[in-house]
């Protein structure tokens, strides 16, 4: 099939300002928690770099006898991005029940190998990543849990490895010379393919 010669000019023009993905590290979590008792919370700030997206991973700890989905000893964690509880679910790390899921507003990837049922105090952890719309200014994250309250010794919850990672699309804008080159080199071209209808009009 024939392709005119200015189609195939433009479409490598378009080529070279076609955006790419690159992903920027904004907040990196310096240190663990810690066990922390249930009921409880941690935030983090950071501020948007002017992308649009980004991917939170972080690692839920569990400690003790931490409950998944239990009707009276239910440990519920919570997950909000700026304001919107994005994330709820139980995970049984050392304690009684189950792991469930009751909110998963966008489709977080979880880990659960690293949980089980059973009371034997032996803890556990769970795995988190989750994409978001990052905004420009100050974004909050907020951890939390509630359920019915015991003391550290018993049972208790912890964030490590968080990180956040905001994913800009950047364009590939020609260099001048070369963007004067392409366009001088269509004018060449438009001309040729003008020539050439008025030779078949004669």
């Amino acid at each position: 099939m024939f392709t005119h010669p200015i189609v195939g000019l433009l479409s490598a023009l378009a080529a070279l300002s076609i955006g790419t993905a690159h992903a920027t590290t904004i907040y990196t979590q310096a240190t663990g928690t810690g066990a922390i008792a249930s009921p409880g919370s941690f935030e983090v700030q950071f501020a948007g770099n002017g992308a649009t997206t980004a991917t939170l991973a972080f690692t839920l700890e569990g400690y003790g006898s931490l409950d998944g989905n239990h009707s009276v000893y239910g440990d519920v964690f919570h997950l909000t991005i700026n304001g919107t509880e994005v994330y709820t679910g139980s995970f049984a790390m050392g304690g009684l029940g189950a792991n469930a899921v009751s909110l998963d507003l966008l489709g977080a990837t979880v880990d659960t190998s690293a949980t089980g049922g059973g009371l034997n105090w032996s803890g556990g952890h769970v795995g988190f990543s989750v994409d978001f719309a990052l905004q420009s200014g100050i974004n909050t994250v907020t951890f939390g849990y509630t359920g019915f309250g015991q003391t550290v010794g018993d049972e208790a919850w912890g964030i490590r490895d968080g990180v956040v990672n905001a994913v800009s699309t950047a364009s590939t804008v020609p260099e001048p010379a070369s963007l004067a080159l392409m366009l001088a080199g269509l004018g060449v071209v438009g001309a040729g393919a003008g020539a050439g209808a008025g030779r078949r009009r004669t």
